[in-house]
């Protein structure tokens, strides 16, 4: 066996070596990825705030940003971006199943954390200017043609 392992120039594995690519154990939760064609919004279906929705948009950089803003989402992809300065920024972290991240604008920052199922974000915001505690429901709108600025 020796033999066979130096002429195609491979080293034999120890029987008790972990494969190259990580298994997940049986009990970590499943990782999870969010859409970035589109927007996170809440109230789709009813209930807003003021007759306004918390928005969302997340990048593949890490980059999130968040609005609260009136309108249809399509009209706010047009202006939601990175260049914006009304919205709010900040970078996002997965771990396992739990999404976490702050955002920063002009006059608060924000703690979110919370969850995805299908294309469902439940999570919980505390605004550190009041120390306010909300939580959402967030549906993901798909929005065509909608490019990573």
């Amino acid at each position: 066996m020796g033999f066979l392992h130096n002429l195609l120039g491979k080293k034999p594995e120890p029987a008790n070596s972990k494969p190259a690519s990580p298994v997940p154990e049986k009990n970590q939760p499943p990782q999870f990825s969010l859409c970035n064609n589109g927007l996170y919004q809440s109230g789709v279906g009813g209930v807003t705030f003021e007759g306004a929705s918390l928005y969302l948009r997340f990048y593949d950089d890490g980059t999130v940003l968040s609005v609260t803003a009136g309108g249809k989402p399509e009209q706010v992809a047009t202006w939601h971006n990175k260049a914006n300065a009304s919205s709010y920024k900040g970078q996002y972290k997965i771990h396992g199943s739990i999404l976490e991240f702050t955002t920063t604008g002009k006059d608060d920052t924000f703690d979110y954390s919370g969850t995805l199922s299908g294309k469902e974000l439940t999570l919980e915001e505390f605004s550190h200017r009041n120390g306010f505690a909300m939580k959402y429901v967030l549906c993901f709108v798909e929005i065509p043609g909608l490019l990573p600025d």
